[in-house]
């Protein structure tokens, strides 16, 4: 009964020491709280991911502060930049981040490379999707979005649907919460990926 009793003890003990799942609605109100001021992209990331021990909080710190801070560039702003009187600098990504950082506005491509970025300093891992969308106001222009892998799983992530939405030629933040970790095959009846990789992977699930 003993031998029982401290059998029972040692899976408790063995349970509790495990890292607990850190409630969405918590992790967002502290995301929000924080202002990247001078922060460079590296501390802004170490920042917003040092409390948490799972690979999930983390992304849902990044994607719930990019989501608050970053607005889309509804009038291609970003573009007419002093600093890309280089065109050939429009190709660099480092420089389409610093923007983005500057400004606080981006397309598609800018949400998407900022997400990868900050997941790639928090060791998570994570792509950049590109393709198509149908019902959003990128669908002409082509589109980008995300993909991490979660516990083996891959899910998708479209930080600018889930930002907001322009309306003459304004930004108006409105958060939608389906276009965080969604299933590949819902996402896509909107979403149609330039890789057949992730159509394989969708048929997968």
């Amino acid at each position: 009964m003993r031998t029982h009793i401290l059998f029972l003890l040692f899976l408790l003990s063995g349970a509790t020491s495990l890292p607990a799942q850190i409630p969405d609605a918590q992790i967002d109100a502290r995301s929000h709280r924080i202002r990247r001021g001078q922060l460079d992209l590296l501390q802004l990331t170490d920042t917003l991911t040092a409390p948490y021990a799972t690979d999930r909080e983390k992304v849902r710190t990044i994607f719930a502060w990019i989501t608050d801070n970053i607005a889309y560039d509804c009038n291609f702003q970003n573009a007419r930049d002093p600093l890309l009187d280089d065109a050939d600098r429009m190709t660099d990504i480092q420089l389409r981040l610093t923007l983005v950082l500057k400004n606080r506005r981006a397309l598609c491509g800018g949400y998407a490379f900022l997400f990868k970025t900050m997941c790639d300093l928090a060791e998570v891992e994570a792509r950049v999707v590109e393709g198509k969308a149908y019902g959003g106001y990128t669908e002409a222009e082509g589109h980008a979005w995300n993909a991490v892998r979660l516990d083996g799983r891959w899910y998708w992530l479209d930080l600018t649907w889930a930002s907001g939405t322009c309306s003459n030629g304004r930004f108006q933040r409105s958060y939608q919460e389906a276009y965080f970790l969604a299933p590949i095959n819902r996402m896509l009846y909107s979403h149609r990926p330039a890789e057949e990789f992730w159509r394989e992977e969708a048929d997968g699930e």
